[in-house]
């Protein structure tokens, strides 16, 4: 049953159940939990604990942090952990738990989950101390870890497009307030007084470090080739913009130390998924046997029910038969 699918409570108080929330979140976030304690039910139905961790365990943390945090959301869940037992033990005594094909789901969904329980148990086990991989690999691919050229910036963007003035009124602002900067008067008081960027009631004018890749082509040509400290006089289709660059760096080499952690990470990740990929392809070379009988069996009746006709599967089984 999916998990967070909540029953409407109006409904869940005609059903006049008894039940009883124990002390969640204690339980749940302790590794010593009691699994087969029960955490909702009633004098028939009992739903442990465990049961609840499965079911929440499926979403991601943040929604189960949501769910563990509403309470309300919280006995809409255990309701309807509740409903769900209530409808397998009517299941049961009609007798439904005998059927050969649900037996059969409930053995493969059990099997399965014991596949995918033993795989993670693979990836989990110990991985080498990758240091020294870590550092091979750092050698030999220092194109992965230059950090991009970038620079520290502060602009004054004077508009013309949708303001009351020109284009070559939008120059002469930019050039005059270009001027007050270079003659020391306070660009951020200067910016926040005459600039257009929306973003200067917050930032005053400083875009702070800024990566050459990731700006407007235009303004990180003409912003770059200017050096730290000096100011100047930027076009670009938002209007002119009055720079000025506090700080620069050019692109370079990261350290090891930096970068260690990073690539320590991608390389166990990498070791643990190629175990498993061994291991399953070890498996993979076990000799099998299919019975070919049971499968045209099979075939035989299951093809028509798909709409394939009875000449269709036999003309198929004569053509693999050659």
């Amino acid at each position: 049953m999916p998990a967070f699918v909540f029953v409407d409570m109006n409904k869940w108080k005609r059903m006049k159940v008894s039940i009883m929330f124990l002390a969640l979140l204690v339980a749940v976030n302790s590794m010593a939990a009691d699994w087969n304690e029960t955490i909702v039910g009633d004098e028939k139905i009992k739903v442990p604990l465990g049961h609840f961790e499965v079911e929440i365990s499926n979403a991601p943390p943040d929604a189960q942090r949501n769910l563990l945090q509403n309470p309300d959301k919280l006995k809409d869940m255990l309701g309807q952990m509740y409903l769900s037992r209530v409808l397998a033990a009517e299941a049961v005594d009609r007798g439904l738990d005998r059927d050969p094909l649900l037996q059969a789901a409930v053995e493969s969904y059990r099997l399965d989950l014991l596949s995918k329980a033993r795989l993670k148990q693979i990836r989990q086990e110990p991985v080498p101390d990758m240091s020294a991989a870590a550092r091979e690999y750092y050698r030999a691919h220092p194109e992965e870890f230059m950090s991009q050229e970038r620079a520290d910036v502060s602009h004054i963007l004077i508009q013309w497009k949708g303001k009351n003035r020109s284009r070559e009124e939008a120059r002469q602002l930019a050039t005059e307030l270009l001027e007050k900067v270079r003659a020391g008067e306070d660009i951020t008081k200067l910016a926040d007084a005459h600039s257009d960027d929306p973003s200067v009631k917050n930032n005053h004018g400083r875009l702070g470090w800024m990566v050459r890749d990731k700006l407007d082509k235009a303004f990180a040509n003409q912003v770059f080739s200017l050096d730290k400290g000096e100011t100047g006089l930027v076009e670009t289709r938002f209007g002119y913009h009055v720079v000025k660059i506090w700080n620069k760096e050019p692109k370079h080499l990261l350290a090891f130390e930096q970068v260690k952690d990073r690539i320590v990470a991608r390389l166990e990740a990498d070791y643990r998924r190629d175990r498993v990929r061994s291991y399953i392809d070890e498996l993979k070379q076990r000799p099998i046997t299919i019975d070919q009988k049971v499968l045209d069996a099979y075939l035989k009746e299951k093809l028509p029910q798909l709409g394939v006709e009875n000449s269709d599967a036999e003309a198929r089984k004569a053509v693999r038969d050659d």
